[in-house]
Protein backbone atom coordinates (compact mmCIF):
# COMPACT_ATOMS: atom_id res chain seq x y z
CA UNK A 1 0.00 0.00 0.00
CA UNK A 2 1.03 3.71 0.45
CA UNK A 3 3.03 2.42 3.22
CA UNK A 4 5.02 0.30 1.40
CA UNK A 5 4.46 -2.98 2.84
CA UNK A 6 3.73 -6.06 1.20
CA UNK A 7 -0.13 -7.28 1.05
CA UNK A 8 0.98 -10.53 3.71
CA UNK A 9 2.40 -7.97 5.95
CA UNK A 10 -0.73 -5.60 5.75
CA UNK A 11 -2.82 -8.81 6.58
CA UNK A 12 -0.32 -9.69 9.64
CA UNK A 13 -0.78 -6.22 11.25
CA UNK A 14 -4.51 -5.84 10.74
CA UNK A 15 -5.56 -9.87 12.06
CA UNK A 16 -2.65 -8.40 14.95
CA UNK A 17 -4.27 -5.77 16.12
CA UNK A 18 -7.89 -7.74 15.99
CA UNK A 19 -6.29 -10.53 17.86
CA UNK A 20 -4.27 -8.59 20.74
CA UNK A 21 -7.82 -6.14 21.18
CA UNK A 22 -9.79 -9.27 21.91
CA UNK A 23 -7.82 -11.45 23.70
CA UNK A 24 -6.65 -8.82 26.30
CA UNK A 25 -10.00 -6.21 26.73
CA UNK A 26 -13.48 -7.25 27.91
CA UNK A 27 -15.65 -6.42 24.93
CA UNK A 28 -18.62 -4.48 25.62
CA UNK A 29 -19.65 -2.98 23.00
CA UNK A 30 -17.97 -3.97 19.57
CA UNK A 31 -19.73 -6.55 18.12
CA UNK A 32 -18.37 -7.18 14.77
CA UNK A 33 -15.45 -6.04 12.70
CA UNK A 34 -15.26 -5.27 8.68
CA UNK A 35 -12.34 -5.21 6.42
CA UNK A 36 -13.30 -4.41 2.74
CA UNK A 37 -10.49 -6.14 0.45
CA UNK A 38 -10.75 -4.27 -2.77
CA UNK A 39 -8.37 -6.50 -4.58
CA UNK A 40 -9.34 -9.86 -4.47
CA UNK A 41 -6.10 -11.53 -4.94
CA UNK A 42 -5.29 -10.27 -1.40
CA UNK A 43 -7.60 -12.55 -0.03
CA UNK A 44 -5.09 -15.15 0.03
CA UNK A 45 -3.12 -13.30 1.76
CA UNK A 46 -5.29 -12.87 4.43
CA UNK A 47 -6.04 -16.21 4.39
CA UNK A 48 -2.57 -17.39 4.77
CA UNK A 49 -2.42 -14.86 7.66
CA UNK A 50 -5.11 -16.82 9.80
CA UNK A 51 -4.10 -19.93 9.27
CA UNK A 52 -0.55 -19.05 10.25
CA UNK A 53 -2.04 -17.92 13.36
CA UNK A 54 -4.06 -21.11 13.64
CA UNK A 55 -1.06 -23.78 13.40
CA UNK A 56 1.13 -21.12 16.07
CA UNK A 57 -1.39 -22.40 18.59
CA UNK A 58 -3.84 -25.25 18.31
CA UNK A 59 -4.11 -26.15 22.00
CA UNK A 60 -5.57 -23.39 22.24
CA UNK A 61 -9.83 -23.71 23.35
CA UNK A 62 -10.84 -20.89 20.89
CA UNK A 63 -8.09 -20.26 18.13
CA UNK A 64 -6.81 -17.48 16.47
CA UNK A 65 -9.08 -18.24 13.17
CA UNK A 66 -11.81 -19.15 15.93
CA UNK A 67 -11.41 -15.28 17.32
CA UNK A 68 -10.97 -13.57 14.23
CA UNK A 69 -14.57 -15.31 12.92
CA UNK A 70 -16.29 -14.55 15.95
CA UNK A 71 -15.47 -10.57 15.45
CA UNK A 72 -15.99 -10.97 11.80
CA UNK A 73 -19.31 -12.60 11.86
CA UNK A 74 -20.36 -13.44 14.94
CA UNK A 75 -19.90 -16.68 17.10
CA UNK A 76 -21.32 -19.96 15.47
CA UNK A 77 -20.60 -23.73 15.97
CA UNK A 78 -19.59 -25.17 12.69
CA UNK A 79 -22.59 -27.49 12.58
CA UNK A 80 -25.89 -28.13 13.92
CA UNK A 81 -25.15 -30.06 17.88
CA UNK A 82 -26.31 -33.42 17.75
CA UNK A 83 -27.96 -35.05 20.42
CA UNK A 84 -26.03 -37.74 23.13
CA UNK A 85 -25.46 -41.13 20.71
CA UNK A 86 -24.75 -44.58 22.76
CA UNK A 87 -22.65 -46.86 20.84
CA UNK A 88 -23.73 -50.60 21.59
CA UNK A 89 -21.35 -51.97 24.28
CA UNK A 90 -19.00 -54.80 23.03
CA UNK A 91 -18.26 -57.56 24.83
CA UNK A 92 -16.66 -60.66 23.61
CA UNK A 93 -15.91 -63.29 26.07
CA UNK A 94 -13.31 -66.10 25.92
CA UNK A 95 -13.32 -69.00 28.66
CA UNK A 96 -10.27 -70.98 29.06
CA UNK A 97 -10.11 -74.22 31.41
CA UNK A 98 -6.95 -74.55 32.85
CA UNK A 99 -6.10 -78.06 34.26
CA UNK A 100 -2.55 -79.13 36.01
CA UNK A 101 -1.00 -81.51 38.79
CA UNK A 102 -1.38 -78.89 41.38
CA UNK A 103 -2.79 -75.13 42.23
CA UNK A 104 0.56 -73.57 41.66
CA UNK A 105 0.72 -75.16 38.05
CA UNK A 106 -2.48 -74.12 37.67
CA UNK A 107 -2.23 -70.81 38.95
CA UNK A 108 1.11 -70.14 37.09
CA UNK A 109 -0.55 -70.80 33.81
CA UNK A 110 -3.49 -68.38 34.41
CA UNK A 111 -0.93 -65.89 34.97
CA UNK A 112 1.25 -66.64 32.02
CA UNK A 113 -2.12 -66.10 29.89
CA UNK A 114 -3.07 -62.99 31.62
CA UNK A 115 0.59 -61.63 30.86
CA UNK A 116 -0.44 -62.60 27.52
CA UNK A 117 -3.94 -60.82 27.01
CA UNK A 118 -2.41 -57.54 27.97
CA UNK A 119 0.77 -57.47 26.12
CA UNK A 120 -1.86 -57.52 23.44
CA UNK A 121 -4.20 -55.02 25.00
CA UNK A 122 -4.02 -50.94 24.01
CA UNK A 123 -6.34 -48.12 24.89
CA UNK A 124 -5.89 -44.64 22.99
CA UNK A 125 -8.01 -41.88 23.27
CA UNK A 126 -8.85 -38.82 21.08
CA UNK A 127 -10.00 -35.06 22.32
CA UNK A 128 -11.83 -32.96 20.02
CA UNK A 129 -14.77 -30.30 20.10
CA UNK A 130 -16.10 -31.38 16.80
CA UNK A 131 -16.44 -35.02 18.38
CA UNK A 132 -19.94 -33.63 19.90
CA UNK A 133 -21.10 -32.49 16.26
CA UNK A 134 -20.60 -36.19 14.86
CA UNK A 135 -23.69 -37.27 13.19
CA UNK A 136 -25.61 -40.12 11.78
CA UNK A 137 -23.25 -41.00 9.38
CA UNK A 138 -19.86 -40.60 11.51
CA UNK A 139 -21.97 -42.55 14.21
CA UNK A 140 -22.98 -45.58 11.80
CA UNK A 141 -18.81 -45.51 10.72
CA UNK A 142 -17.49 -45.86 14.31
CA UNK A 143 -20.30 -48.78 15.18
CA UNK A 144 -18.98 -50.38 12.47
CA UNK A 145 -15.37 -50.24 13.05
CA UNK A 146 -16.51 -51.72 16.31
CA UNK A 147 -17.72 -54.65 14.85
CA UNK A 148 -15.44 -55.86 12.46
CA UNK A 149 -12.23 -55.36 14.57
CA UNK A 150 -11.70 -56.62 18.17
CA UNK A 151 -12.18 -52.97 19.73
CA UNK A 152 -14.57 -51.27 21.79
CA UNK A 153 -15.06 -47.56 21.37
CA UNK A 154 -16.77 -45.21 23.72
CA UNK A 155 -18.09 -41.59 23.01
CA UNK A 156 -17.43 -39.30 26.03
CA UNK A 157 -19.73 -36.64 24.70
CA UNK A 158 -19.90 -34.70 28.35
CA UNK A 159 -15.94 -34.51 28.78
CA UNK A 160 -14.71 -30.56 27.51
CA UNK A 161 -13.78 -31.07 24.99
CA UNK A 162 -15.14 -34.74 23.99
CA UNK A 163 -13.25 -37.92 23.78
CA UNK A 164 -13.55 -40.70 21.97
CA UNK A 165 -11.61 -43.99 23.46
CA UNK A 166 -10.72 -47.04 21.78
CA UNK A 167 -9.31 -50.12 23.56
CA UNK A 168 -9.01 -53.29 22.75
CA UNK A 169 -6.11 -55.46 20.35
CA UNK A 170 -2.96 -53.47 19.82
CA UNK A 171 -3.17 -53.11 15.92
CA UNK A 172 -7.43 -53.07 15.50
CA UNK A 173 -6.67 -50.29 18.07
CA UNK A 174 -4.10 -48.34 15.64
CA UNK A 175 -6.35 -48.84 12.60
CA UNK A 176 -9.69 -47.49 14.27
CA UNK A 177 -7.88 -44.58 15.62
CA UNK A 178 -6.82 -43.78 12.76
CA UNK A 179 -9.99 -44.06 11.13
CA UNK A 180 -11.28 -41.69 13.50
CA UNK A 181 -8.75 -38.90 13.06
CA UNK A 182 -9.72 -39.10 9.09
CA UNK A 183 -13.36 -38.46 9.91
CA UNK A 184 -12.36 -35.33 12.22
CA UNK A 185 -10.18 -34.18 9.89
CA UNK A 186 -12.70 -34.26 7.06
CA UNK A 187 -14.79 -32.32 9.57
CA UNK A 188 -11.93 -29.74 10.17
CA UNK A 189 -11.47 -29.55 6.06
CA UNK A 190 -15.40 -28.79 5.25
CA UNK A 191 -15.40 -26.03 7.92
CA UNK A 192 -12.60 -24.45 6.61
CA UNK A 193 -13.84 -24.92 3.09
CA UNK A 194 -17.02 -23.12 4.17
CA UNK A 195 -15.35 -20.39 5.59
CA UNK A 196 -13.20 -19.67 2.96
CA UNK A 197 -16.40 -19.98 0.92
CA UNK A 198 -18.04 -17.61 2.93
CA UNK A 199 -15.20 -15.12 3.39
CA UNK A 200 -15.17 -15.07 -0.81
CA UNK A 201 -18.93 -14.58 -1.20
CA UNK A 202 -18.86 -11.00 0.83
CA UNK A 203 -16.52 -9.69 -2.31
CA UNK A 204 -17.44 -10.79 -5.10
CA UNK A 205 -20.71 -12.68 -6.22
CA UNK A 206 -20.75 -15.09 -9.59
CA UNK A 207 -24.20 -15.23 -11.34
CA UNK A 208 -25.49 -17.37 -13.96
CA UNK A 209 -28.22 -16.53 -16.24
CA UNK A 210 -32.14 -17.52 -15.17
CA UNK A 211 -33.77 -15.67 -17.89
CA UNK A 212 -33.00 -12.84 -20.58
CA UNK A 213 -32.79 -10.12 -18.06
CA UNK A 214 -32.40 -12.12 -15.15
CA UNK A 215 -29.36 -13.63 -13.15
CA UNK A 216 -28.98 -15.53 -10.12
CA UNK A 217 -26.09 -16.16 -7.56
CA UNK A 218 -23.87 -19.22 -7.26
CA UNK A 219 -23.99 -21.71 -4.32
CA UNK A 220 -21.22 -20.13 -2.25
CA UNK A 221 -18.80 -23.18 -2.97
CA UNK A 222 -19.39 -22.69 -6.17
CA UNK A 223 -18.79 -19.17 -6.17
CA UNK A 224 -15.38 -19.67 -4.18
CA UNK A 225 -14.13 -22.75 -6.70
CA UNK A 226 -15.11 -19.95 -9.23
CA UNK A 227 -12.78 -16.67 -8.15
CA UNK A 228 -9.99 -19.14 -6.84
CA UNK A 229 -10.20 -20.24 -10.20
CA UNK A 230 -9.63 -16.76 -11.73
CA UNK A 231 -7.13 -15.92 -9.12
CA UNK A 232 -5.27 -18.53 -10.24
CA UNK A 233 -5.76 -17.68 -14.12
CA UNK A 234 -7.09 -21.21 -14.92
CA UNK A 235 -8.66 -20.88 -18.14
CA UNK A 236 -11.60 -23.38 -17.81
CA UNK A 237 -14.01 -24.53 -14.99
CA UNK A 238 -16.87 -27.00 -14.94
CA UNK A 239 -19.84 -26.29 -12.89
CA UNK A 240 -23.18 -26.75 -12.40
CA UNK A 241 -26.19 -25.13 -13.55
CA UNK A 242 -29.66 -25.93 -13.52
CA UNK A 243 -28.52 -29.41 -12.72
CA UNK A 244 -26.30 -29.38 -16.06
CA UNK A 245 -22.46 -29.18 -16.49
CA UNK A 246 -21.08 -26.55 -17.58
CA UNK A 247 -17.38 -25.98 -18.90
CA UNK A 248 -16.99 -21.76 -17.66
CA UNK A 249 -14.94 -19.92 -19.74
CA UNK A 250 -13.21 -17.69 -16.88
CA UNK A 251 -11.33 -14.77 -19.89
CA UNK A 252 -14.84 -14.68 -21.68
CA UNK A 253 -17.36 -16.08 -18.92
CA UNK A 254 -19.40 -17.70 -21.23
CA UNK A 255 -20.49 -21.15 -20.04
CA UNK A 256 -21.15 -24.21 -23.16
CA UNK A 257 -22.90 -27.80 -22.38
CA UNK A 258 -22.34 -30.78 -23.57
CA UNK A 259 -25.31 -29.76 -26.12
CA UNK A 260 -23.38 -26.90 -27.30
CA UNK A 261 -25.83 -24.57 -25.39
CA UNK A 262 -23.98 -20.81 -24.89
CA UNK A 263 -24.67 -18.88 -21.52
CA UNK A 264 -23.09 -15.74 -20.27
CA UNK A 265 -21.93 -15.48 -16.47
CA UNK A 266 -21.27 -12.11 -14.57
CA UNK A 267 -19.09 -11.64 -11.60
CA UNK A 268 -19.99 -8.99 -9.48
CA UNK A 269 -17.41 -7.37 -6.80
CA UNK A 270 -19.13 -6.28 -3.49
CA UNK A 271 -17.35 -3.22 -2.39
CA UNK A 272 -16.05 -1.74 -5.73
CA UNK A 273 -16.63 2.26 -5.13
CA UNK A 274 -16.89 1.41 -1.08
CA UNK A 275 -14.44 3.29 1.53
Amino acid sequence: GQGGLSPAEVADAMLDAIVEFASKKSVQHLKKIKIVIFQTDMLRDFYKSMKKREKSDSSTTDSWVSLVKSFFWGKKEPTEKKKAVVLEKKVDLATFQICGESKRNVDATESWINDLILKEQLEISTSDKLIEYFDEKQIDALADLQRRKRVTIQLENKLSPPQIKISGISRDVSFVYMEVQKMIQKMKDTEEEQFKAELVYKLVEWRYPISNDSFVAFDKLTNMQLECAKIAKTPHLTVKINGKNYKVDLNTLQANDDQGKTVNIQRVPKNEGKL
